[in-house]
């Protein structure tokens, strides 16, 4: 049962919010931090122009590459009021923070672990990111754990965990 404190904002109540805690996670997990990062553009956009989600989707995106999911996000925050679409877009700006909080923290951690610079940035970026993996992306991670696995055993359980979570 939802806790009406979608990514820490109170004041997500309601059936939309409830919606899209059980969908995608208490912080939105299940969204990848690109379509985050997509949201937060489209709605300050969709303000600044005077228009709506499917104005600014129209512009910013010729509406056609933005995941259906993301466009139904965008739509049902549309009958809120201002106030509560910045405290949303503030709650999705601090979870973008914090991913990329993660693929520094990530980063470093694996390097130090002995993995190689290159692996070990972009496995950074798959933890981090968040929303659905690719089986290569799973593969990329797969393999810096195997790496980790006997110099570090507790960063590769921590991977395995954030990997198992999401």
């Amino acid at each position: 049962m939802p806790n009406n404190e979608l990514l820490g904002y109170q004041g997500a109540t309601g059936d939309f919010f409830d919606d899209l805690q059980e969908r995608y996670g208490a912080t939105l997990q299940g969204i990848h931090i690109d379509e985050k990062l997509m949201m937060l553009a489209n709605i300050f956009y969709s303000h600044m122009i005077g228009g709506t989600a499917e104005d600014a989707l129209s512009i910013l995106d010729d509406g056609n590459d933005t995941p259906e999911h993301i466009v139904s996000i965008l739509n049902g925050l549309e009958e809120f009021d201002p106030d509560c679409q910045f405290a949303f877009c503030a709650a999705v700006l601090a979870q973008v923070q914090e991913s990329y909080r993660l693929h520094k923290q990530f980063t470093k951690q694996l390097t130090n672990a002995g993995v190689e610079d290159l692996l070990a940035e972009e496995v950074a970026g798959v933890i981090a990111a968040g929303g659905e993996r690719t089986d290569e992306q799973i593969a990329l991670v797969s393999q810096a754990w195997g790496q980790v696995v006997e110099s570090n055993p507790q960063l590769a359980n921590r991977i395995e965990l954030i990997m198992t979570a999401e």
